[in-house]
């Protein structure tokens, strides 16, 4: 069996030419295996996104709804806040609950931010960021419960 012969660029009559055909396979081959990632990546992502979803992970299911929370997680008035409880409905006729805490007694007067909290636990449990946008920042915050979940 023959040994495989380690071509160097002296060995051929155009090393430059030599050279670019090496660099043109080095990037076929990444370009290659950059375009085979992204589709396992995207296929991955299609096929998994029922397991990607929002599921809400609170210790006990009576912790799923915010007046059931612990002293200081169940509503912005624990933390000296004004507030209103709020229902949106949304096109599909899906009433979602809220809670549109001021910053101060004259809401229009100061910025508003839409709060959509991360998954796990419920919009009681996001209170202690709201206090910091409320008091340090003065601004409103309109929070609100993902669909099925809190008291949506």
């Amino acid at each position: 069996m023959e040994q495989p012969l380690d071509i160097t660029p002296e060995d051929v009559q155009n090393p430059i030419a030599w050279a670019l055909q090496k660099v043109v396979n080095l990037v076929f081959q990444v370009v290659s295996y950059g375009a085979l990632f992204a589709c396992a990546s995207a296929g991955m992502v299609y096929f998994k996104q029922d397991g990607m979803l929002y599921h809400p992970a609170v210790p006990e299911e009576k912790y799923r709804y915010p007046e059931n929370m612990p002293p200081g997680y169940r509503h912005p008035k624990e933390h000296g806040m004004d507030y209103e409880n709020c229902e949106i409905v949304t096109k599909d006729k899906v009433k979602l609950h809220a809670w549109f805490v001021k910053a101060n007694p004259s809401p229009k007067l100061c910025r508003t931010l839409i709060f959509f909290h991360g998954n796990a636990g419920n919009v009681g449990s996001r209170l202690p960021n709201i206090e910091v946008l409320v008091k340090s920042l003065n601004t409103n915050v309109l929070i609100l419960a993902y669909r099925g979940y809190g008291n949506s």
